[in-house]
């Protein structure tokens, strides 16, 4: 739905400052270390650029996989320098014989488990029985004695509903582990047996709740990575640094974070500019973006940040942030909503409704006195898409070979209403001290929309919670165009093209406006300077994606490797847990 206005120019735009085109090609615009590119006004809008470029990086990914299992191991060896692990073999059939996509795209496993290779094998599982019986976490065990993978142990507690309900994760996580439902199934087509014929005992512990746990000290990620580029050991009691940066002690001492700490400026941006996102896993890091720890309401709940850990951990988890934390990402299988069932698709065509949508919970952060929840992430959304008055700064949408030009000042009060349908839902959560009072009278409280009557919007906004999004996956199956807007990469990151399958979003809304507007065209138009074929087309490859790289099997297909790998990693003879090629493999960076 456009706003038009008779007399829009007059009361909408300041003064219409098109900067014409030139002879010969336009000019480039500035991809920061931040992941973020700052808009070039004689350039053309960047969002194509952002667009094509994702979409030939698309391309390539897909050209370069592995068809062979030995083109898999000689891979593997280019990229992690060393074998895969035992298994290898049995896993390539699995994810052959179900048609998985992107062999090759593992990388996120190897980053997580890599820095606990400069950890002698014990080591290893002295820092996982450290875990073992905490509040919130879980215990699942291979057992050959048994041929089976099974829960050893919990602790959640003594309320009986969160009790069920995290059972309800462990018996998900254990689905994926083990490869079949065993209400459904009795596991022939699995992989249990052949998980742990290659791997034999272990035991893993995870965290039942969403959020991260293990927090990085950059110095001593750096001691890791050295001992293990000199095949060498830190002691299991090894202390990093102890001085309190808070969230900066994750960051290299280069970066924007940690530069704070001597220039409070450091990393900010300059709001007379636009920017976008580039590189989303890159924009996610406040090393580089010092801004999110205080708008996202995770890191801002934690003040400056926490103290630095005794110790390293090993902790697997349903999520992290990028650059501050060092859990070891899983699969989240628990998906199901309610809300999200029995939905028909609505063609593009016959979406009635172009505005971005938003319909949620005061989650995010606890809003409290003590807690600044007032500039936190979802609170500022609501705030910005909703008021009623103020300046806004919008990119025009331009022609593909136009320059773009400068912003041009817009009323919020007629803005918002054309762009954007946000809101809270029912009444306020996560509060207390006086907080949910004053939240019941801040906002407009909503009832939530089905996934059905989501559908009916060409635009839907999926900004963080308390940790991992379960909206992801059945929005991206709407048919429309999922702006993301998150600090929490998960698992799938590696197999998923941001400006392909969606579009990412700043965490402070810097950008949505101008998103919009490129896609749906200028207030004062008729549409015809919008993309709204482009629009199109990212909403058929988000569904399309959904439906090739985010099935059960591709689930399994990465909990499969997790666990091989892992296996090898707190195995007394790692030589051994390695995969043995056949004799016409050569797999690069094999040890002796």
């Amino acid at each position: 739905m456009l706003l038009q206005t008779s007399n829009a120019q007059e009361t909408i735009f300041e003064e219409d400052t098109y900067v014409p085109r030139t002879s010969g090609p336009l000019p480039k615009h500035t991809y920061l270390p931040s992941g973020l590119v700052q808009t070039n006004p004689r350039g053309r809008h960047p969002i194509f650029d952002l667009i094509e470029g994702a979409e030939r990086e698309w391309q390539e990914k897909l050209d370069r996989q592995s068809t062979t299992l030995e083109e898999a191991v000689t891979e593997y060896g280019r990229r992690y320098q060393r074998p895969p692990p035992r298994g290898f073999d049995k896993w390539w059939e699995y994810v052959q014989k179900h048609n998985v996509s992107l062999v090759d795209e593992y990388d996120q496993i190897l980053e997580d488990l890599g820095p606990y290779y400069a950890y002698t094998p014990r080591a290893v599982r002295a820092l996982q029985n450290a875990n073992v019986g905490t509040m919130g976490t879980f215990t699942i065990v291979s057992d050959p004695s048994t041929g089976s993978i099974r829960v050893d142990s919990f602790n959640f507690g003594d309320n009986p509903g969160v009790i069920n309900a995290l059972s309800q994760r462990v018996k998900a996580q254990l689905e994926l582990m083990r490869g079949y439902d065993a209400d459904k199934t009795d596991g022939s087509e699995g992989i249990e047996k052949d998980l742990i014929a290659a791997t034999g005992p272990w035991q893993v512990t995870f965290r039942s709740d969403d959020g991260p746990g293990d927090f990085n000290d950059w110095e001593f990620n750096q001691i890791l990575k050295d001992r293990v580029e000199d095949e060498d050991y830190v002691k299991w009691a090894e202390k990093p640094d102890m001085a309190y940066r808070g969230w900066a002690s994750a960051c290299p001492p280069n970066s924007f974070l940690r530069q704070t700490v001597y220039d409070e400026n450091a990393g900010s941006l300059d709001k007379t500019e636009k920017y976008f996102i580039a590189d989303h896993r890159k924009a996610m890091n406040p090393c580089w973006q010092p801004q999110l720890t205080k708008v996202s309401g995770f890191l801002a709940s934690h003040g400056q940040g926490p103290g630095p850990q005794e110790r390293k951990k090993i902790v697997f988890s349903l999520s992290k942030t990028e650059g501050l934390h060092g859990d070891i990402l899983t699969v989240p299988n628990d998906l199901a909503d309610p809300w999200f069932e029995g939905s028909e698709e609505i063609a593009w065509s016959d979406k009635g409704d172009d505005r971005i949508v938003w319909r949620d919970w005061t989650t995010g952060v606890f809003h409290h006195p003590d807690m600044p929840w007032r500039t936190s992430h979802r609170v500022n959304m609501v705030t910005t898409l909703t008021a009623k008055s103020g300046d806004r700064s919008v990119l025009p949408a331009r022609g593909i070979n136009q320059p773009v030009g400068t912003p041009h000042i817009v009323d919020a009060g007629e803005l918002n209403p054309a762009l954007a349908d946000v809101g809270y839902i029912i009444r306020p959560i996560q509060c207390d001290g006086g907080a949910c009072e004053e939240m019941e009278t801040m906002f407009d409280w909503r009832r939530p929309l089905t996934l059905q009557k989501l559908r009916k919007y060409k635009f839907l906004l999926d900004i963080d919670g308390n940790g991992w999004s379960t909206r992801f996956k059945p929005f991206l199956t709407a048919n429309s165009v999922v702006m993301k807007a998150t600090i929490f990469p998960e698992w799938y990151m590696d197999r998923i093209q941001p400006w392909v399958h969606y579009v990412p979003v700043r965490m402070d809304m810097g950008d949505v406006y101008d998103i919009l507007t490129f896609f749906n065209g200028n207030m004062d138009g008729n549409g015809e300077d919008g993309n709204d074929d482009l629009a199109e087309r990212i909403a058929a490859a988000g569904k399309d994606w959904v439906a090739r790289f985010w099935r059960k099997e591709d689930m399994i297909a990465y909990t499969y490797r997790l666990f091989l790998e892992y296996a090898r990693l707190v195995s007394d003879d790692r030589q051994k847990m390695n995969f043995v090629p056949g004799p016409s493999m050569v797999v690069q960076g094999q040890g002796d």
